[in-house]
């Protein structure tokens, strides 16, 4: 047991050692060393190699060896990244390869021909920018090489002038809600428009030192708070013992490579330059104020080409509203003539629809005086009709009439011949009953018996007379007078 212990140990030690070795040798190819305090340490030729991918050097006149980015046309530094708030006050966090360096170490200048260069430096700070501020924009620009930062720093001191040193062009301006953004190149005011916002805003650099950590204090914390409504989170920053080209984020911390650069004494370097201007006008001031000279020279370029531009194009919206006022003419004519045509077309239509309504009506009224012709003929061909039926009612009648008038005849004839019938039996009857007279005084009971049926006769006689009387011809009729 003790014996597998030992090996495992000894195993472990081979191990850290070749790990050890390995990190050593590739510290020394990189040119990171790690010093006493346990903090790296590098010299101005590591910068010349990590750089070297992302742009080109160029050595100068008035600062010595500078770095030149290959950027985009209009680019300008601290414009793509964003802001965090540390425990060192507003850090600067690049979305660029090189930022680690140009945006910590060192001091910006702007050259005519070169455009912007990076004078290498010594000291690391979370941003080295000037600060303009007003309640509605935040604006930043980097400082040049004239300027020696220390404690208790502020803008104006040492022989530093904004106004001679710093071109408005130079500035970065955001609204104050934007600040945070995680690209303030993408919110980022146009040149045009920092002319005008940069009177608007007062300088509030401010350089300090805290644990020997110098740091610039920016805009005030609880302006931003207010601007964007959201709680800020508060990182503390910390070292990174080995290249990082961006910062590493870990819960509450940033992790940054900040190492310690060792310069010989005949380099010149952004610090030893800012020194050497603090006296009189020398090379480097010279060169700075050239610097802007050639900026605001280059910004009245732009301003006189968008001048041109804005005239350009103020002569093409006037030509395009000249051509649009022809255009408008020329509409105008063509809808009144449209509407004369129209109106044209509309009249002879109208015409022509009265002239088809008139003949329609001719027609109509020649249709109504045929059918009129035809109902007046019909009618007339009804009244024969119905002259003839009558004609036949009346004949029908009359036969009717005369048949009935002969049968009321036979009826009567026949009536009377029974009547006659009658009489001749009641006769015939009254003559048995005289001769029976004889017998029925003998038997007076049976009398009245013995008559009835010749009163009943005699009833009949009447009653068949009464009847024939109305029907007989040439009588007199109850209700009107006889023929």
């Amino acid at each position: 047991m003790n014996s597998r212990r030992t090996t495992l140990f000894g195993l472990l030690v081979l191990a850290l050692l070749a790990l050890g070795g390995t990190a050593a040798q590739a510290s020394a190819v990189v040119g990171v060393q790690i010093g006493p305090s346990g903090r790296p340490t590098v010299d101005l030729a590591f910068f010349h190699n990590d750089l070297a991918p992302y742009g080109r050097w160029v050595s100068t006149g008035a600062y010595g060896d500078v770095f030149v980015p290959r950027v985009a046309t209009g680019w300008r530094p601290y414009s793509h990244g964003h802001w965090v708030w540390t425990d060192l006050g507003w850090t600067w966090v690049s979305n660029e390869p090189f930022g680690w360096a140009c945006d910590h170490y060192g001091r910006w200048a702007y050259d005519a021909g070169l455009g912007w260069e990076w004078v290498p430096g010594t000291n690391w700070s979370p941003a080295y920018v000037s600060w303009q501020s007003s309640p509605d924009y935040v604006g930043w620009a980097p400082l040049p090489p004239t300027v020696a930062v220390d404690a208790g720093f502020e803008i104006g001191p040492g022989g530093f002038d904004v106004a001679a040193d710093l071109a408005p062009a130079s500035y970065t301006f955001v609204p104050v809600n934007d600040f945070l953004v995680g690209d303030v190149g993408a919110v980022a005011l146009p040149y045009a428009q920092v002319v005008t916002v940069f009177p608007r805003t007062q300088n509030i650099t401010r350089f300090r030192t805290v644990n020997g950590m110098l740091f610039d204090d920016g805009p005030a914390f609880p302006l931003i708070q207010r601007a964007w409504r959201r709680p800020i989170p508060r990182y503390q920053v910390v070292n990174w013992n080995a290249p990082l080209a961006r910062p590493r984020f870990t819960g509450n911390r940033i992790a940054m490579f900040r190492p310690m650069v060792n310069a010989p004494g005949n380099v010149r370097t952004a610090e030893r330059l800012a020194a050497a201007s603090r006296a009189g006008n020398s090379p480097v001031r010279l060169a700075v104020r050239q610097g802007v000279r050639a900026q605001m020279a280059s910004l009245g370029a732009v301003r006189a080409n968008q001048r041109v531009a804005v005239n350009a194009a103020r002569n093409q919206v006037a030509a395009q509203r000249g051509i649009a006022r022809a255009q408008a003419v020329q509409m105008r004519n063509q809808q009144q003539a449209a509407r004369v045509a129209a109106r044209n077309q509309r009249v002879a239509t109208a015409r022509a629809q009265r002239v088809q309504r008139q003949q329609q009506a001719r027609v109509r009224q020649q249709q109504i005086r045929v059918q009129r012709s035809q109902m007046r003929a019909t009618r007339a061909q009804a009244r024969v009709q119905r002259a003839q039926a009558h004609v036949q009612r009346l004949q029908a009648a009359r036969a009717n009439r005369v048949n009935a008038v002969r049968m009321q005849r036979a009826q009567v004839n026949a009536a009377r011949a029974q009547a006659r019938a009658q009489r001749m039996q009641v006769r015939a009857q009254r003559v048995q009953a005289r001769s029976m007279r004889p017998q029925m005084q003998a038997r007076p009971m049976r009398a009245p018996q013995q008559m009835r049926p010749a009163r009943a006769q005699q009833q009949q006689m009447r009653a068949a007379r009464a009847q024939a009387r109305p029907n007989q011809p040439g009588g007199r009729r109850r209700g009107g007078p006889g023929r």
